[in-house]
C-alpha cells in the first residue's frame, strides 16, 4: 500500500490499521484458538471490547474526538463486512458472464450495505461523536490506553485486572473541563471544517460567534461539539451563509439561547436582534464592542454585512471581521488601535480579505484561519499567508492544528493549545510551536 501510496504513511488510518493487528496479535498469546460458532462470536466479542479503548485512545490523540456507538457498531460491522459484503463483492465480479447470479449477488450487497448505512446513522444520532475540551484529550487517552492493555496482556492476574478497571473508570468519569478563572477569557476556534465557530468564555459569561456549517447532508458539526443542554448567553452570527449561519437550528434545538444577534437584512433560523456598529457590553471584567456594520448597510452584500466583534480582556484584544473585504476593513479600521493579540482572518484567509492597511495597521500577534482540510477553495491564500508572515504573526489552522484554544487576560503572557499538537499533523501555515 505504502509503495502504491506513499503518503499513507502520513497518514493516521495506516497507523491505527497496525496497532489494531499488533494487538490483537498480544491478545491471541498464549490463549486457546476459538472453535466452532459459539467460539468464534465469543472471540468476536472479546476482540472488539479489548480493542475498543485503545482504538478510542488512538483517534483521540489523532482527531481530538470520540465515537461512543463504535464497539457497539462494530460487533455487528465487523462480523458483517467479513463474512457478507467482502465476498458478496468478489463473487459478483467473478460472476459478470452470469446476468442473473451477478444481479443477485450485486442486489444482496446494495441491500446489505444500505442496511448498515441506517445503523450507521441511527448510531450516530442516538450517540454522536464527542470532542472533549483539548486539555482532556491527552489524560483521557492515557487512560484508554492502559485500560486497554490490562485486559489485552496475557498472565495478568484478575484481580490486577478488575481493581485497576475500577479505578479508572471514575477518574475517567470524573474528568471535568476547568473552569475559566475570573478575569480571564477562554477563545476557542473549533475545527468545523469550511466554517466558523468560535467560543468566546468567562467566569459567568459565553458567547457564540457563528454556529458553524450545515452541509447538504443536513449534518452540522455543531450538533457534536457538547452534551444537549447547553446555556449561550448570547449567540453573534456574523451573516447568514451555510459557513457561518448553518448550525442555528441545531443550537436552538439542542441548547439555549439567551438572544441572537445578526446583521438587518439577514434571514436565520430563529429570531434575532440586530447587531450594530457601536454596541458595548462588558462581563467579567471583559469588554466586547461592535465595529461593523453602521446603521445604513441595505446597500451591502451580505458578506459585507457581516458583524465585526472587538473583544478586550486586560491588555489583550481579539478581532473577529466574519467575512467582509477589504474595503470594508479600511472603514472600520480607524476605530481599532494596533496592536492585536489575536485575529479570526476574515473570509477563512481569502485573498478577498486581510488587506495590507489592516496587516500593518494591527500587526496580530496570532493570526488563525478557520478553514477546511482539503477544501476546494484553498484557503488560506498564499499571499495573505505571506502578508502574515512580512508581519511577524504565528499562523494557525484548524485545518492542520484542529481546534485551537487561547486564554487572554490575566497574566502578561498569552497562552494557547491546539487539539491536534503532533508534529506529523503540521502543513504549510506556522503553527503556534513553529511560531
Amino acid at each position: 500500500m505504502v509503495g502504491i501510496d506513499p503518503l499513507s504513511a502520513w497518514r493516521p488510518g495506516l497507523w491505527l490499521s497496525f496497532l489494531a493487528v499488533a494487538l490483537l496479535i498480544l491478545i491471541w498469546q498464549g490463549r486457546e484458538r476459538p472453535r466452532g460458532l459459539r467460539g468464534w462470536g465469543w472471540a468476536l466479542l472479546r476482540t472488539q471490547l479489548l480493542l475498543a479503548p485503545l482504538m478510542a485512545a488512538a483517534v483521540l490523540l489523532a482527531f481530538a474526538r470520540l465515537a461512543p456507538a463504535a464497539p457497539l457498531v462494530n460487533l455487528l460491522a465487523v462480523p458483517l463486512v467479513s463474512t457478507a459484503l467482502v465476498p458478496l463483492g468478489l463473487l459478483g465480479w467473478l460472476t459478470l458472464p452470469l446476468a442473473p447470479v451477478n444481479a443477485a449477488c450485486w442486489w444482496l450487497f446494495e441491500q446489505l450495505a444500505t442496511g448498515l448505512m441506517h445503523l450507521l446513522a441511527f448510531a450516530v444520532e442516538r450517540l454522536p461523536p464527542w470532542t472533549p475540551p483539548v486539555e482532556l484529550v491527552v489524560p483521557l487517552a492515557a487512560m484508554l490506553g492502559l485500560m486497554s492493555l490490562l485486559w489485552a496482556l496475557p498472565g495478568l492476574a484478575a484481580r490486577l485486572r478488575v481493581g485497576a478497571t475500577l479505578l479508572l473508570v471514575p477518574a475517567m468519569l470524573g474528568l471535568r473541563e476547568p473552569a475559566v478563572a475570573p478575569g480571564l477569557l477562554q477563545v476557542r476556534i473549533f475545527d468545523v471544517g469550511q466554517g466558523q465557530l468560535v467560543e468566546l468564555r468567562s467566569a459567568n459569561y459565553r458567547l457564540l460567534y457563528d454556529t458553524g456549517p450545515r452541509f447538504a447532508s443536513g449534518f452540522a458539526p455543531l450538533a457534536t461539539l457538547w452534551p444537549e443542554g447547553q446555556r449561550f448567553d448570547e449567540v453573534m452570527v456574523s451573516h447568514g451563509d451555510l459557513d457561518h449561519a448553518g448550525g442555528v437550528a441545531a443550537l436552538t434545538r439542542l441548547h439555549s439561547v439567551g438572544r441572537f444577534l445578526a446583521p438587518l437584512g439577514e434571514s436565520l433560523d430563529a429570531p434575532f436582534e440586530f447587531c450594530l456598529r457601536g454596541q458595548a457590553w462588558q462581563r467579567d471584567g471583559v469588554a466586547y464592542r461592535v465595529l461593523w456594520p453602521p446603521d445604513e448597510s441595505a446597500g451591502l452584500s451580505s458578506n459585507d454585512r457581516s458583524c465585526v466583534l472587538e473583544v478586550t480582556a486586560g491588555r489583550h484584544r481579539l478581532l473577529i471581521t466574519g467575512d467582509v473585504g477589504r474595503e470594508i476593513e479600511r472603514r472600520f479600521l480607524l476605530d481599532v488601535e494596533g496592536p492585536v493579540t489575536l485575529l479570526v482572518a476574515g473570509h477563512h484567509g481569502s485573498r478577498t480579505s486581510s488587506g495590507p492597511q489592516l496587516v500593518q495597521r494591527l500587526a496580530p500577534g496570532h493570526v488563525i484561519y478557520s478553514a477546511g482540510r482539503y477544501s476546494g477553495f484553498g484557503h488560506p491564500h498564499g499571499e495573505v499567508v505571506r502578508r502574515f508572515r512580512r508581519a511577524g504573526s504565528c499562523q494557525w489552522s484548524t485545518a492542520l492544528e484542529g481546534a485551537v484554544t487561547f486564554w487572554l487576560g490575566g497574566e502578561e503572557t498569552l497562552a494557547y493549545q491546539a487539539s491536534r499538537p503532533i508534529p506529523w499533523r503540521r502543513g504549510g501555515v506556522e503553527g503556534g510551536a513553529m511560531g
